[in-house]
């Protein structure tokens, strides 16, 4: 990303154009009064997209982990001992059918 977005910086920044704008069109003799109410409304719309944002992008990559996950989860144990020792893992000939009988090798 190019640039980081500073909240206070842009606040600042809009509320010092609406005054230089405001000043400029007082001169004219135009009456410009904008309520304070309409700018805190609008600091409350970006915040809440911003936080809308956020929400996306975490769920978004939690939706990403979960099918990662669940495409590498195709790999199983191998299923006979010839495929065990293969694999250069341990058969376990004593194990009964419900449990996994190839183990990994810990040194």
């Amino acid at each position: 990303m190019a640039a980081t977005f500073n909240p206070q910086a842009a606040a600042d920044q809009t509320r010092n154009a609406y005054r230089s704008i405001t000043a400029q069109l007082g001169l004219l003799a135009l009456d410009t009064a904008i309520p304070e109410a309409l700018g805190a409304l609008a600091e409350k719309a970006v915040g809440q997209t911003r936080n809308a944002y956020r929400l996306v992008t975490i769920l978004i990559l939690i939706f990403a982990v979960g099918f990662m996950a669940s495409a590498f989860a195709g790999a199983t144990a191998p299923k006979t001992q010839a495929a065990c020792e293969k694999a250069g893992m341990d058969w376990d000939a004593t194990a009964s059918a419900p449990t996994v009988k190839c183990h990994f090798r810990f040194a």
